[in-house]
């Protein structure tokens, strides 16, 4: 029978995040994390790893402004 590992969803979110930013592909990915390539290419094809990345950048995206707003209302109060 196959090797039948189980992987963390932070462990999948943070290898197909890594593909959503276009520095990697599937090769480079698989072997960077000791992968197969076609489970990595599973995990970026899959639709709800997809929309979680995209929750996750979304998410960071409103952070960062918020914390950009706070930081440029400190300097004018100072």
């Amino acid at each position: 029978m196959g090797n039948n590992q189980k992987y963390s969803i932070d462990f999948k979110l943070l290898v197909v995040g890594k593909y959503r930013q276009g520095s990697c592909g599937y090769k480079k990915l698989a072997r960077k994390f000791n992968l197969d390539r076609d489970t990595v290419r599973a995990w970026c094809l899959s639709p709800k790893l997809q929309s979680a990345t995209q929750m996750g950048e979304k998410k960071l995206g409103i952070l960062v402004k918020i914390a950009f707003e706070n930081k440029s209302i400190t300097a004018f109060q100072t």
